[in-house]
């Protein structure tokens, strides 16, 4: 189903029920009228998917399972200096706010880096959103660690597979 279907289906249920609730055969309420200022809130809510499935990005260097209300995996890869510093966080819960379905975490986790040094703790901010349709991810991380300092912090954005 489409968005416009979903509006307009959404507008001729208003337009049906707006005599009826004003007692009142011959008031001017036009469906014309009606139809053009219809919210796109109830498309967007009638078209919102829960996220399920795995989704890549960054060319590889990010992956993240969701199953619903949680992932119970996500890593992802960042830039070091000269060497790559990749980490996975578990379980980051999934909300629902304002429209779409949202996640944010700060935790602290181990890192491991590309030239087989020994490997880090440190602390990682992550946040991001769903599209309405689950079908794409997007969000910033930051990453802090004894060894690189700080990322500031740095945009990804995954589709699903």
């Amino acid at each position: 189903m489409n968005r416009t279907f979903l509006a307009l289906a959404a507008a001729a249920v208003v337009v049906a029920a707006a005599p009826a609730a004003a007692g009142a055969v011959g008031d001017d309420v036009s469906s014309a009228r009606l139809t053009e200022g219809s919210s796109s809130t109830v498309a967007t809510a009638a078209r919102l998917r829960r996220p399920r499935g795995t989704y890549t990005g960054d060319h590889g260097r990010l992956q993240l399972n969701a199953d619903g209300d949680s992932m119970p995996i996500f890593a992802f890869a960042f830039k070091c200096g000269s060497v790559t510093g990749r980490t996975a966080l578990n379980d980051v819960a999934i909300t629902r706010r304002r429209g779409r379905y949202r996640f944010s975490i700060s935790a602290h986790g181990g890192i491991t880096y590309s030239d087989d040094r020994s490997p880090d703790n440190g602390a990682i901010r992550l946040s991001g959103r769903f599209t309405p349709t689950a079908k794409r991810a997007l969000g910033t991380f930051t990453v802090r660690t004894p060894r690189c300092g700080r990322t500031g912090p740095v945009e990804w954005s995954a589709r699903r597979r």
